[in-house]
């Protein structure tokens, strides 16, 4: 009776392992988490080990963050929120840059934003880039990479699940 439980047990085990197909979620490659409050934004990126944090200022918006490190380039705007909805912002920033990029081509999307590729005029070379776009109370946040720096797209996949926002516990 008891083998038979154990075998039960072990088949049911390797059962759900064949199931789940023994993945694990994939590792994410910036893990060191810095807080923005101390330049005025109530959020947090992740990000390279001594990841360079600079806010610009005498910049046209609000809120101008620079954020570079090793394989890491990220820039930060912020202003008044000019919508409640995320989804809206997404969409205008959408066909902005759509209409602004020779080759636009989504990669991937979620609710907040998206990874795209696109050519300069007259090079058929493909970059990659993102725009991850954010609400938090009345202030609406835009992160973008460099437009200039040639990303590979997984570098830029990574610097997007990097940036996806976590409010600051400071106010």
């Amino acid at each position: 009776m008891k083998n038979s439980l154990y075998a039960a047990l072990l088949f049911l085990g390797l059962a759900v392992l064949t199931a789940c197909g023994g993945e694990t979620a994939p590792e994410e490659k910036f893990t060191k988490e810095y807080d923005l409050a101390p330049f005025g934004v109530m959020l947090k990126v992740r990000g390279p080990e001594g990841l360079k944090i600079n806010k610009v200022t005498g910049g046209i918006l609000p809120h101008e963050i620079t954020m570079q490190g090793e394989e890491f380039q990220v820039y930060l705007y912020g202003q008044g929120a000019e919508t409640e909805d995320v989804k809206t912002l997404k969409e205008e920033q959408k066909e902005e840059t759509k209409a602004s990029k020779k080759g636009f081509e989504i990669i991937s999307e979620d609710d907040n934003g998206y990874v795209f590729s696109m050519q300069y005029e007259g090079d058929s070379t493909k970059f990659y880039n993102f725009e991850y776009l954010y609400i938090q109370g009345d202030q609406q946040f835009r992160m973008t990479s460099s437009t200039v720096t040639q990303y590979s797209q997984e570098a830029i996949m990574d610097m997007y699940k990097a940036i996806e926002q976590r409010p600051s516990a400071e106010k």
